[in-house]
């Protein structure tokens, strides 16, 4: 899947599509993006002219229909041209969420704007999260024609600008036995009366003189949630059965999490070689000595072995495997690919 000589057609082409928006957008762009404190229009803009948010998409509603196995290949070649952030997953998360989820009329009425660029947010972790998936307090209480929605969301990705929400709630009292029980799936207007932002301060500092960066340009929002009405037609699925398609999703996000991760380190590593071959001491290019090539033999091994997981995730939701065993192998393909990025930062530090 990460051999380039295996790739399909279609593959190389998303590679290659990677590698050239890397030349327009350099490794500064997003870093100049984040310090004027706005999100990376001219970016995103191109990305969903080019069509890959709806990657997984039904193309009946614009997206592509590509296989997971195309997706892999895009996120991890995105990365490893410096392109791929938190703000990318959580918008193709959104998009296979309501591909594989919504109703026929969320579909018709949401997912061309998803995929031609409009910013959605997929909306999942709580104040008090353990970080048990279902330690939602979060609560939608039937009105009538409506939901009333109670609670908060933390961490949000680029939530204050986003048009719609995707969040969980409890609909049904929990269940201590089955927390998974009695949680329901919805799409909120995010300019809802009764929903307010609050900046997050999760950022990088990537600069000497103690700036504060977003080194991919992701924002982060706290969204708290005070009596807000959601239609019923906001409901994706069945009230009270989103256990199941909350772990679903997760498993899709933390496999893209660790794409990124393997990515990421890569493209770290590679440039960590170039200079190691280019720096001279001593008559030697620091390259010629085992205290360098060890650690950066150990990052590559981390990073092919995050890889191989990925893989086997990717087999497992290509072949429907069981809910829990694709949860199972994405959780440990997210761990290892960070892991991995981790690895590669270290040496190139």
């Amino acid at each position: 899947m990460f051999q380039e000589s295996a790739y399909t057609q279609e593959q190389n082409l998303i590679a290659g599509q990677a590698t050239q928006m890397s030349k327009q957008f350099a490794d500064f762009y997003f870093l100049g993006e984040t310090k004027k404190k706005q999100y990376p229009s001219a970016f995103w803009q191109e990305i969903s002219q080019v069509g890959y948010l709806g990657i997984v998409a039904d193309p009946e509603y614009g997206g592509t229909g590509m296989s997971a196995a195309d997706l892999v290949v895009f996120l991890y070649s995105m990365a490893k041209a410096g392109l791929a952030s938190n703000q990318l997953i959580n918008q193709i998360l959104c998009s296979d969420i309501l591909s594989r989820m919504g109703s026929n009329k969320q579909r018709e009425d949401y997912l061309p704007g998803i995929i031609s660029g409009d910013f959605w947010c997929y909306a999942d972790m709580e104040n008090a999260q353990g970080r048990s998936l279902f330690d939602i307090a979060s609560t939608a209480q039937l009105q009538g024609d409506h939901y009333v929605l109670n609670g908060g969301k933390s961490y949000a990705v680029c939530a204050s600008i986003a048009s719609h929400l995707i969040i969980a709630a409890r609909t049904e009292e929990l269940d201590e036995k089955n927390p998974e029980a009695g949680l329901s799936l919805f799409i909120v207007d995010a300019k809802s009366p009764g929903i307010t932002y609050k900046s997050e301060h999760l950022t990088v500092r990537v600069t000497g003189n103690r700036e504060e960066m977003a080194a991919t340009g992701d924002l982060f929002d706290s969204i708290e949630f005070t009596d807000v009405k959601i239609p019923v037609a906001g409901l994706i699925g069945a009230a009270g059965q989103a256990g199941t398609l909350i772990k679903s999703i997760a498993s899709r996000q933390l496999l893209m999490v660790g794409l990124m991760g393997a990515g990421w380190g890569d493209k770290l590593l590679e440039k960590s070689i170039a200079y190691a071959n280019e720096r001279v001491i001593f008559k030697d290019a620091i390259s010629t000595y085992q205290a360098v090539q060890h650690p950066m033999v150990k990052a590559k091994v981390e990073i092919e072995m995050a890889k191989l997981l990925i893989e086997r995730a990717t087999q497992a939701i290509a072949r429907g495997e069981d809910t829990d065993a694709i949860l199972t192998y994405c959780s440990v393909a997210k761990c290892r690919g960070t892991e991995a990025a981790y690895a590669a930062c270290d040496i190139a530090m």
